[in-house]
């Protein structure tokens, strides 16, 4: 009957098992990498051991040299099969990881998509009013087309007088800057008039009562003013032809002031 370690190594070096997959591997060769490392089992503790003696003693427990060779070369798979399986478990704790994280995140955007979702949903009438507006804007604009189409032309012909203009703009510069000292000039006579003007107020607001009270009475004397006017346009000539007449009187006038100045009261 063979040793637990002699079945380990005959497992190993068979072709058969190197062609699968190191799970399976490390499933098939558990029991016996237990009894490998088992401290009491002077067979395993000597197998970590490359000298003679150890060699001798594998040889009595009934390992040969093929057997050997296999168990030398297949323990480094076994170890580099065992790495990678704990490999293989730190990339799935990580992932496992990642995938918690981003759940989380996940939950914690939930907020910002519903807030984000109410406030389209919250923008959707005031689309809808603009899109009305920009609608029932259209018709003015297209109806608004020919006016500017029209007022086209008639910009071109105020180009010329706006060009004309020009130098009258710049000729009225100077009398501009000549009228400046005047302006400053009169700069205190408006301001020593404004008490005036601030007293004249009262009487203003007070004669507005009469005002108001005399326009029955002009509106009145207005019929009696156009009856007057053709005996105004009648005596036009006795009074043009009584002005030599009373040109010479001044004289006479001036003369008789002294003696009216003289006699008694």
């Amino acid at each position: 009957m063979r040793s637990p370690l002699s079945l380990l190594c005959s497992r190993l070096s068979t072709p058969s098992s190197l062609s699968c997959s190191s799970q399976a591997m490390f499933a098939r060769a558990l029991p016996s990498l237990i009894s490998l490392l088992c401290p009491c089992s002077c067979t395993s503790v000597s197998l970590l051991c490359c000298a003679d003696q150890n060699w001798a003693q594998h040889s009595r427990c009934g390992l040969t040299s093929a057997e050997h060779r296999g168990m030398s070369t297949s323990l480094p798979l076994l170890v580099a099969s065992l790495l990678l399986m704990v490999a293989c478990l730190l990339l799935l704790v990580t992932s496992l990881l990642l995938l918690v994280t981003s759940l989380l995140l996940l939950v914690a955007s939930l907020p910002l998509l519903v807030a984000c979702l109410l406030l389209l949903v919250a923008s959707l009438p005031l689309l809808v009013t603009s899109l009305l507006l920009l609608l029932t804007s259209l018709p003015l604009l297209v109806a608004s087309l020919p006016l500017l189409v029209a007022s086209l032309p008639l910009l071109v012909a105020s180009l010329p007088l706006l060009f004309a203009s020009l130098p009258l703009l710049f000729a009225s510069l100077p009398l501009l800057v000549a009228s400046l000292p005047l302006l400053v000039a009169s700069l205190p006579l408006l301001v020593a008039s404004l008490p005036l003007l601030l007293a004249s107020l009262p009487l203003l607001v007070a004669s507005l009562p009469l005002l108001v009270a005399s326009l029955p009475l002009l509106v009145a004397s207005l019929p009696l003013l156009v009856a007057s006017l053709p005996l105004l346009f009648a005596s036009l000539p006795l009074l043009v032809a009584s002005l030599p007449l009373l040109v010479a009187s001044l004289p006479l006038l001036v003369a008789s002031l002294p003696l009216l100045v003289a006699s008694p009261l």
